[in-house]
């Protein structure tokens, strides 16, 4: 795991005595020091494994999304805690995102993803979307076909 953090700390560029923030198993961020590449805190998450971390244009704000249900993770730099968390996957509709940013206000995510409907005798994969998440209702509020907005 040392070796790990390590290569990651060695991977980035920073500039001395930063923090990293990492997204590890088993659904949990870990807070290194890059000075030293000491993990200085382990945040657990309710949602699953963290698959994305994106930092928001102000700087106190992480938003993680994560694989098991397609959670969304937000974290407050600041206090180093969870402030909100939701999944999309529903009994019969199941997402996969495939990466998310933020807008500038930090009100809702845009991501990419790929919806599943359960059917009685099969999964429906469909087509990649370009969707919004709004971060205050937990769910998708709009989406586009992935080819359609590319014109």
């Amino acid at each position: 795991m040392k070796l790990l953090v390590f290569l990651l700390i060695l991977s980035c560029v920073f500039a001395s005595g930063g923090t990293l923030y990492i997204g590890a198993y088993p659904n949990v961020v870990m807070i290194v020091d890059t000075t030293d590449g000491k993990v200085l805190e382990r945040i657990p998450l309710v949602t699953g494994l963290p698959t994305g971390l994106r930092m928001s244009n102000d700087k106190k704000t992480i938003f993680v999304t994560t694989n098991d249900h397609s959670g969304v993770e937000v974290i407050d730099i600041a206090t180093r805690k969870v402030t909100n968390h939701f999944v999309l996957n529903s009994e019969e509709h199941r997402f996969r995102l495939n990466g998310a940013a933020p807008s500038p206000d930090g009100k809702v995510l845009y991501a990419t993803t790929t919806e599943i409907i359960k059917q009685k005798d099969r999964f429906e994969i469909g087509k990649p979307k370009y969707t919004v998440i709004d971060l205050e209702q937990q769910k998708i509020v709009k989406s586009v076909d992935s080819s359609a907005a590319q014109g």
